[in-house]
C-alpha cells in the first residue's frame, strides 16, 4: 500500500463551478466534480498508477517525471476520511475540519526516486516547486484558469458520466 509521507492539502475551489453544477442532483454534481479533478491531474502531467489495485487502497496518480504523487479528496472517492497528518497549502485548516462536500488533491513529493532517475527536466526540487506553485494557483481559479478549463472540458466530463452510468446498469 502507497503511504503518503506528511501529504499537502491542496483545496479545489468548487464555489466558483457552483452555478455550473447547480442543475445536476447532489450525487451527478459528485460524480461530476471527480472526473474534473482526474481531468485536472491530467492536463498536469499525472497518470493513473495502475500497478496496485487493492479495494481498500486509495487511488493515486503519478506525475510523469516520476517525482510527485497525488491523491484525490472527493465523496465519490472517500479517501479523505483516512485521517492523516496533513500541511494545508491552500487555506490553513487541518484535514479535521473538512466537511463531506470538500473536495481537492493531496500532494506529496516521491522520495522513492533515486538521483540516478532524476533529470533537470523533470526531478529536480526546483522544477517539483513551480509544479506544486502552479497546481496551487490553478486549483484556487487564480486568473479564472480552473472555470475556464471547467468549460472546456464539460462536454468531456459528460460524455465520461454516461459511459460511468452505462456501466454501472
Amino acid at each position: 500500500m502507497m503511504n503518503f509521507l506528511g501529504p499537502i492539502y491542496i483545496k479545489l475551489n468548487s464555489s466558483c463551478l457552483r452555478d455550473k453544477l447547480a442543475d445536476l442532483p447532489g450525487n451527478d454534481q459528485s460524480n461530476r466534480l471527480s472526473i474534473f479533478q482526474e481531468l485536472i491531474l491530467k492536463r498536469y502531467g499525472f497518470i493513473l498508477n495502475a500497478c496496485v489495485n487493492y479495494k481498500d487502497e486509495n487511488i493515486f496518480y503519478v506525475h510523469i517525471s516520476g517525482g510527485m504523487l497525488v491523491y484525490i479528496i472527493s465523496d465519490v472517492y472517500n479517501v479523505h476520511r483516512n485521517r492523516r497528518s496533513v500541511r494545508s497549502a491552500s487555506n490553513g485548516t487541518n484535514d479535521n475540519q473538512l466537511s463531506p462536500l470538500d473536495c481537492g488533491f493531496y500532494w506529496c513529493w516521491n522520495f522513492c526516486l533515486g538521483k540516478k532517475w532524476r533529470s533537470s527536466q523533470t526531478g529536480e526540487e526546483k522544477y517539483q516547486d513551480i509544479m506544486l506553485a502552479d497546481f496551487r494557483a490553478f486549483c484556487a481559479n487564480n486568473e479564472n484558469r480552473l472555470l475556464n478549463f471547467w468549460n472546456e472540458v464539460n462536454e468531456m466530463a459528460k460524455i465520461k458520466m454516461t459511459e460511468n452510468q452505462e456501466k454501472q446498469e
